[in-house]
């Protein structure tokens, strides 16, 4: 991976400067996957992904004001969930972009999520701290355990055939792709 880091001076309109951190990051074939924004008057993340004719047809961007991270989505036959954009390249995954994003902290309402691991490269989701008696990996975030304005579902289905948990807010994406229901794990900003 070839990272690149660039510093961008800006002037607000009361003439005072900021500062904005850019870092690019490039899959092992050169093609531009993230950018990294932050600075004294923004921090967002714009992710970008092909589809297997290598068009960009992806473009995720999401801002990290509120205390939401993304949570991004990988896939080499098996899915892979990660905070680390930079994790899921460098491990060979091909990016499918955010799956969903979670609150970076606790608060009345939330619970955690958290990563896990069963073997044979199934990752999934989970929100009991133990992972359902598999690996855990660590925390992912927090997320609401009921329905409200400006949130969405965050389903959970599995593959017996391909051995691979699916986690998506787009339940007609899992059923298209012949996965089975498992429950929703909570809700998720929009």
């Amino acid at each position: 991976m070839r990272a690149l880091v660039g510093l961008l001076l800006g002037v607000s309109t009361a003439g005072v400067a900021g500062t904005e951190t850019q870092t690019y990051q490039y899959d092992a074939r050169g093609r531009l996957m993230l950018i990294d924004t932050t600075g004294s008057s923004v921090s967002q993340v714009a992710t970008y992904g092909q589809d297997r004719a290598d068009n960009r047809t992806i473009v995720t961007t999401t801002d990290r004001a509120g205390g939401i991270q993304p949570i991004y989505r990988f896939n080499n036959g098996k899915h892979f969930y990660t905070l680390g954009f930079s994790e899921g390249v460098n491990a060979g995954f091909a990016s499918e972009g955010i799956s969903f994003r979670a609150y970076a902290s606790s608060a009345s309402g939330l619970y955690p999520l958290y990563r896990c691991y069963v073997g044979a490269g199934d990752h999934f989701v989970s929100g009991a701290s133990n992972c359902e008696g598999q690996t855990v990996i660590g925390l992912l975030g927090y997320v609401y355990n009921s329905a409200g304005s400006g949130r969405i579902a965050l389903y959970r289905y599995y593959s017996s055939a391909v051995g691979d948990h699916l986690i998506t807010t787009n339940s007609a994406e899992a059923v298209a792709l012949g996965y089975t229901y498992e429950g929703v794990l909570g809700y998720v900003p929009q």
